[in-house]
């Protein structure tokens, strides 16, 4: 019997990558994939709870279902499903201000959202300094000494 996800629970010994029935498969979902979607599908995966199971075959059966949901083995090569994994690692690792700018323009790509991180980075000046900063303290100190330097000698010619 399927519960209120519409998720039908693996018994003992069955396999289940057969017999798991995804929600969208029981509705009959369209085919378009946004990038809305799959971050919908992606939080209804990581969001759920042990709570909400009734036992451990459960919580699994409901993650396995979850998962499938998300990833789409049916519909996607084994390269997709890493890039989803990875694209939400990147996402997951980013500094709190990088990670909310780029969520909020939906990449559908890891390509996309490395292009938006860098175009981030670039509109932080502070962020190119700190960055440098960690990368070589002593450079930072230089360079910032020759400006000094620079920018004194070139005020008193005026």
């Amino acid at each position: 019997k399927a519960d209120r996800a519409g998720f039908q629970p693996v018994e003992d010994g069955e396999d289940p990558i057969s017999s798991v029935k995804v929600k969208e498969e029981m509705l009959g979902e369209e085919d378009p994939d946004t990038a809305r979607d799959s971050e919908r599908r992606r939080q209804g995966f990581r969001q759920f709870c042990y709570q909400e199971a009734a036992g451990p075959r459960e919580a699994f059966n409901q993650l396995w279902a979850l998962c499938c949901h998300w990833l789409r083995p049916e519909r996607c090569t084994k390269e997709q499903m890493l890039e989803l994994v990875t694209l939400e690692q990147f996402l997951t690792i980013l500094p709190p201000p990088m990670q909310s700018w780029v969520r909020e323009r939906g990449p559908e790509s890891w390509a996309e959202a490395v292009a938006l991180a860098e175009d981030f980075r670039m509109r932080q000046p502070e962020a190119a300094d700190s960055s440098m900063g960690r990368k070589n303290p002593f450079l930072l100190l230089l360079l910032r000494l020759a400006w000094h330097k620079c920018h004194g000698r070139c005020s008193s010619v005026s």
